[in-house]
């Protein structure tokens, strides 16, 4: 199935018993969370928030900005905001945007697609922007994992199994059963979206990363 849910302060849907157990808050005031075994990956939809953590300086993001934070943190501000736990995994701290209008990457059917927190290591989570231009008819497809995230900007519709036409737009979040079937479209509009990525099978490893792979050792006669 395919769930959809308007910004508000609280918990819009809880997927603790799946396989990689994540849920998702939607803030407009505040959330403070404690859980040091967890990682959350936040977007700011609109307003201005503050990102406060024990023992560091307090980070200023507005809208269009995203984090990923592990560990114990407090949010606060005006405006409307998402935060997407992934239980079970300490990610690394970061924090970027605001978000470009285009991907640096392409995506099928003319798409384009930006890793916004990436993966530390091959199979870890990923926080990613979204984007179809105007006349897409994109191709039905599922994900193996769980997605979640929030429209952005932009306007669309949202084609899936066995369920009418839904009307996208922004603010409206969103989340994606494993191995449903669905597609998106757009009219005249871009549409953009920030999607959650429970796991991936790229990044990383121990034999394959930049910093090994540019190093040159001198063989020596």
């Amino acid at each position: 199935m395919i769930h959809f849910a308007e910004i508000q302060n609280g918990i819009l849907f809880d997927a603790v018993e799946n396989m990689f157990p994540s849920s998702m808050f939607g803030v407009t005031s505040e959330l403070g969370r404690s859980e040091i075994s967890s990682t959350h990956y936040g977007f700011v939809f609109e307003g201005e928030f503050q990102l406060r953590r024990k023992g560091f300086p307090t980070l200023t993001l507005v809208s269009g900005m995203h984090f990923c934070c592990p560990g114990a943190f407090q949010l606060d501000g005006q405006g409307r905001a998402v935060a997407i736990e992934r239980k079970g995994y300490r990610g690394l701290f970061s924090v970027g945007g605001p978000v470009e209008t285009r991907g640096r990457l392409s995506y099928i059917d003319g798409c384009t697609t930006s890793l916004l927190a990436q993966p530390a290591r091959m199979g870890e989570p990923c926080l990613n922007l979204l984007c179809f231009p105007p006349q897409t008819v994109q191709t039905e497809h599922t994900h193996p994992t769980l997605r979640m995230g929030l429209v952005y900007s932009g306007s669309g519709l949202c084609l899936s199994k066995g369920k009418e036409l839904c009307a996208l737009k922004p603010g409206q979040t969103f989340f994606i059963e494993e191995g449903f079937s669905h597609s998106f479209h757009t009219q005249d509009q871009q549409l953009s979206i920030i999607a959650f990525h429970p796991d991936t099978d790229w990044g990383p490893t121990d034999q394959q990363h930049p910093m090994l792979n540019r190093t040159y050792m001198k063989q020596l006669p």
